[in-house]
């Protein structure tokens, strides 16, 4: 609010204060009331009239006094507008009130009131919410916790019976048995990786950047690289890094993201021989970009905004092999430090996955 709205009272105030919800009060510089008028929507608790001509020690409470004629003061002394909010009693109701000061250059000063208590209630709806989701949130982080604890001594079990009667009949009954097995023990397997990883997932908290935690991207790739040494061999797989300038992003959230990229784009390849993954930059006077690009299967368009949900494939082949978190686990990530992901195809024929995060 600044002081080309009280030009306009001066030239047009019946008109301004016609629609308007503000008090006006004119302060002389040891807190005297020299005038004062409200608009037509506004609520006054005494008649406006009759506050002219008093100081404010004399219409409102000492602590409130001391608040608005120190204000008085400072905005006198500075010649700079100021702001504060008060609260008042009424009938055991709490009315709360926002004030501009505004100096004038002639020893006065211009108050402008404003009853704020609707939005003082709409803040503590708010705080309330975000509270319970809070308490939510956390709730849902033990339950996943707890059932993953809980289901994977069921799990192991399960494999390891099966695998004992496998192991004790295998030289007794026909294929079929040896094929119930094997499918029994895979999928009490994947059932562990999932639970395992949706954990993970509902757990996931922003780590705090510091000095030690900011190291280049490039030397995070590398790393990332190395870990995935064996799958980038399986695929056949060429990685060429271009240049990465850092980012405020801590360098083990950084890691987990490119290491669910660079595993996506090597689970979904869908080739047999040799896959060109891609990992490159492009920065913005505000902004960093990030991209992953591939030569592999690509993502069909109706799929990429889905993908970054949880559980997601896009095909049968894949989903024995992931968990269908990878994606959401670093748009999860991202949100932490108002980065954002997006999936575009690959000017090789594939996919690229670039995610953006403001620069500090």
């Amino acid at each position: 609010m600044g002081q080309n709205t009280y030009k306009m009272v001066d030239d047009n105030e019946k008109k301004y204060l016609s629609f308007s919800s503000d008090l006006f009060i004119t302060y002389s510089s040891d807190g005297s009331i020299i005038d004062a008028q409200s608009g037509t929507h506004f609520n006054p608790l005494v008649p406006v009239h009759s506050i002219i001509g008093k100081t404010v020690d004399e219409i409102m409470p000492p602590h409130l006094s001391l608040l608005i004629t120190s204000s008085i003061q400072t905005c006198l002394l500075s010649n700079k507008e100021l702001e504060i909010q008060f609260e008042v009693q009424k009938d055991k109701e709490s009315i709360f009130y926002r004030e501009w000061f505004f100096p004038q250059g002639n020893g006065t000063v211009i108050g402008v009131v404003r009853e704020i208590t609707n939005e003082k209630k709409y803040e503590q709806e708010l705080k309330q919410i975000a509270y319970q989701l809070e308490v939510a949130n956390e709730n849902l982080k033990k339950v996943a916790r707890t059932t993953y604890h809980e289901l994977r001594e069921p799990i192991r079990s399960i494999v390891g019976l099966t695998q004992i009667i496998h192991k004790k009949y295998q030289n007794e009954t026909g294929d079929d048995l040896k094929d119930y097995c094997s499918l029994i023990i895979e999928n009490a397997k994947r059932l562990e990786y999932l639970t395992s990883h949706l954990a993970d997932f509902t757990s996931l908290r922003k780590e705090e950047s510091s000095k030690a935690s900011l190291v280049s991207p490039r030397i995070v790739v590398e790393n990332v690289c190395k870990e995935l040494e064996l799958e980038i061999k399986r695929n056949d797989a060429q990685i060429t890094i271009g240049k990465l300038p850092p980012s405020d992003i801590p360098s083990g959230t950084l890691s987990r993201i490119f290491t669910h990229l660079i595993s996506n784009a090597l689970l979904h390849s869908g080739k047999t021989e040799h896959l060109n993954i891609i990992i490159s930059s492009k920065e913005e006077p505000s902004h960093i970009h990030y991209s992953v690009s591939d030569d592999g299967e690509g993502i069909p368009e109706e799929y990429r905004e889905s993908i970054f949900d949880i559980f997601v494939q896009l095909n049968a082949q894949t989903r024995m092999k992931g968990a269908g978190l990878g994606l959401p686990i670093v748009k999860k990530l991202l949100s932490f430090y108002d980065g954002e992901i997006r999936v575009l195809a690959s000017p090789e024929g594939g996919a690229t996955f670039t995610f953006s995060v403001p620069k500090g």
